[in-house]
């Protein structure tokens, strides 16, 4: 994420403006939801919806508020997004879902409220990088037991043929890389595989 300095003066987060309203240019709600989502302004976000803005509205990434709520940890934006019908399985240009970008940042709590709301656990992004090989590249263990515990498929291999155990592994996160190779024993994906399978339906 990064703020660049547009044109007109204001700056920009991801492509949308966030600086002085520029006359020539209409006025977007969705833009300004967007940016809610990104600075976690509850209050802002609401008067936007309120205002008929389109919750699953999408900035020049193909991101949608959703996942930058959910990428930052704003739990409180994530749960009214999610009350306004945001999409929870929405991808943008590469395949990445707010699930995805809660889990690679270690967002335990935004990622419960997500799969709560039947995120896909096992989507992948446009190499096949699921929720759960991002979260064990990053170390997050907190987020890992919870994606393991809603059965996310330890197995599951991205288009370099990595499971999410061996980019543990590559990255130092011994811990993780133990945990995922004994999921069987720990007995995680057997008991609560059909947990997943059924909110997918």
């Amino acid at each position: 994420m990064f703020a660049a300095v547009s044109n007109n003066g204001g700056s920009t987060v991801r492509g949308i403006v966030m600086g002085r309203n520029d006359s020539k240019q209409p006025y977007d709600p969705a833009k300004a939801v967007i940016t809610a989502a990104y600075q976690g302004d509850v209050k802002r976000a609401i008067a936007q919806l309120d205002e008929g803005a389109d919750v699953n509205a999408r900035d020049c990434d193909g991101d949608t508020a959703l996942m930058l709520a959910a990428e930052r940890g704003h739990i409180e934006l994530v749960k009214v997004l999610l009350k306004n019908g945001a999409d929870v399985n929405a991808e943008n240009h590469n395949g990445e879902t707010a699930l995805m970008r809660a889990a690679e940042n270690g967002r335990a709590a935004a990622v419960n409220i997500l799969l709560a709301h039947h995120a896909d656990g096992d989507a992948g992004d446009i190499v096949n990088s699921t929720p759960l090989m991002r979260a064990a590249y990053r170390g997050h263990v907190d987020v890992v037991k919870e994606l393991l515990a809603c059965g996310a498929d330890a197995n599951a291999r991205n288009a370099f043929g990595n499971t999410a155990a061996t980019l543990a592994a590559h990255s130092g996160h011994s811990k993780i890389e133990s945990m995922l190779r004994q999921t069987d024993d720990i007995g995680f994906v057997d008991s609560v595989q059909p947990k997943l399978r059924a909110v997918r339906r």
